[in-house]
C-alpha cells in the first residue's frame, strides 16, 4: 500500500526523511495517476519514470522492455545469437570475439583476479556483474533486396550494467538532428569538407573508473582464462551504467581545453572561433562518432583532439553517419539520404475494410 505523502510545509530533516522506509510510492501508481494507459504518451512517460525509479516494479518493467527490444532486433536480423547461427557464421563470430578480447588487453581494460583477491573483494561486499557477447553484422543495413554484401561481424563484450546496484549517473548528450544539420549547412555555405570518424573502443578511453567492478566471464569463457575466474575492470566498459558518460566527459573536457565552446542548447555541439569572432569549426559528437566541418585553422584543433584518442581512419565527403548516407559534391553541396535503412523498413499490415480516411488506431501509431 502507498503511504500518505508528508506535508511539504512540515519541518523534516532531509537525511532522516530520505531513509524513511514507510514513505514509498509504487511505480505503477505513480505514473497511472499522471497519464492514462490509453493516452498516446503513456509508454513514453512510463519509460521516463522507470529510468528514475528504484521500485521493484520499475526494474521488472525495464527488464521486460529490454528483453522485448532484444527479441525484436534478433527477429529483424540486427542481433546475432551465437548458438542459433550456422557453423560458418559461428566461425566468423569466433574471429570477431578474439579481436574484441584483444582490444580489452590492448587498453588494459581489466585484469584477472587471483582466487585470493576475488575472495577478499567478495568478503568486502562487492558485487559480481555478469558479462555477455552482443554480436551484429555491421553490413546488414546494406543488404537490401537484390543486393548481396559480404558480412562484417562485430562482437562486443559488454557488462550487464542493468544488474549493477547503486545510483550512478549515466546521462551523456548525443548529437541532435539539428546539430548535424547545422554542420551540413556550415560545410556547404563555407565551402569546406564535411568529415567524420569514430573513436576506437571509446569507453575504454573515457575517464578512469573510480569504483570496484568485478566481472564474471561470458557464456563459453574467455581465451586464456579458466572457468570460474573473474576480472576486475580498470576502465569504463561497454554496458556499465556510466561508461558512456565517462567517455563523453573526457571528450568534452578535451574540447573545451583546446578552446572550443559548448553550445548551450545542443550540448553535443561545439564551435571554435578566431579572435574576431569568425566561426572556424563546428563539430558534434554522437557517442563515439564525430561529425565536423572546419576551415584550416579549425581543422588544426580537431587534429589535436584526434591525437589524444585512438581513432579509426578519418572519412571525408562520402560516409555513413547515424544510419544516414552523407555525400558532398564538388561544389560542396551536401546530400543526406537514408536509402539503405528505408529499404529495410517492413510493410505495415492494414486490416481489410480499412479506408485511407479512417482515423489511426493505437496499433497503427505503434507500427508507424
Amino acid at each position: 500500500e502507498t503511504a500518505d505523502v508528508p506535508d511539504p510545509e512540515e519541518d523534516l530533516n532531509p537525511p532522516e526523511y530520505a531513509s524513511e522506509t514507510s514513505y514509498h510510492v509504487r511505480f505503477p501508481d505513480l505514473f497511472t495517476s499522471c497519464v492514462h494507459p490509453d493516452d498516446q504518451g503513456y509508454d513514453t512517460f512510463r519509460a521516463f519514470m522507470a529510468s528514475r525509479s528504484n521500485d521493484k516494479d520499475a526494474k521488472a518493467w525495464k527488464q521486460k522492455s529490454k528483453f522485448a527490444s532484444k527479441k525484436a532486433k534478433e527477429k529483424q536480423g540486427k542481433l546475432l545469437i551465437y548458438h542459433k547461427q550456422p557453423i560458418a557464421v559461428q566461425r566468423g563470430l569466433d574471429a570477431s570475439r578474439q579481436k574484441e578480447w584483444q582490444k580489452w588487453q590492448d587498453f588494459d581494460a581489466a585484469i584477472k583476479l587471483t582466487p585470493e583477491q576475488f575472495d577478499e573483494l567478495r568478503s568486502e561486499g562487492h558485487q559480481v556483474i555478469p558479462t555477455q557477447w552482443i554480436e551484429t553484422d555491421k553490413n546488414e543495413p546494406l543488404r537490401t533486396k537484390g543486393k548481396d554484401v559480404e558480412p562484417l561481424y562485430k562482437s562486443r563484450l559488454v557488462v550487464r550494467g542493468d544488474l549493477e546496484q547503486g545510483d550512478l549517473r549515466s546521462d551523456s548528450p548525443t548529437a541532435d538532428i539539428e546539430a548535424q544539420n547545422l554542420i551540413f549547412s556550415f560545410a556547404a555555405s563555407e565551402k569546406v569538407p564535411i568529415r567524420s570518424l569514430d573513436v576506437t573502443n571509446a569507453y575504454f578511453q573515457g575517464e578512469s573508473i573510480d569504483r570496484v567492478l568485478i566481472l564474471s566471464q561470458p557464456k563459453g569463457g574467455l581465451p586464456g582464462m579458466n572457468p570460474g575466474e573473474h576480472l576486475l575492470a580498470r576502465a569504463p566498459v561497454y554496458g556499465s551504467h556510466d561508461g558512456g558518460r565517462r567517455f563523453w566527459k573526457r571528450l568534452r573536457n578535451a574540447m573545451k581545453k583546446k578552446g572550443a565552446r559548448e553550445n548551450q542548447i545542443l550540448s553535443a555541439l561545439y564551435s571554435f572561433t578566431d579572435s574576431n569572432g569568425k566561426l572556424l569549426m563546428l563539430v558534434c559528437t554522437h557517442v563515439d562518432d564525430l561529425l565536423w566541418a572546419a576551415h584550416p585553422e579549425g581543422q588544426a584543433l580537431i587534429d589535436e583532439q584526434i591525437n589524444e584518442f585512438n581513432c579509426r581512419k578519418e572519412e571525408e565527403k562520402s560516409f555513413r553517419f547515424c544510419g544516414k548516407e552523407v555525400t558532398q559534391a564538388d561544389d560542396f553541396s551536401i546530400t543526406v539520404t537514408c536509402r539503405d535503412t528505408t529499404l529495410k523498413v517492413r510493410k505495415i499490415p492494414i486490416a481489410k475494410g480499412r479506408h485511407p480516411g479512417d482515423p489511426m488506431t493505437p496499433e497503427d501509431t505503434s507500427q508507424m
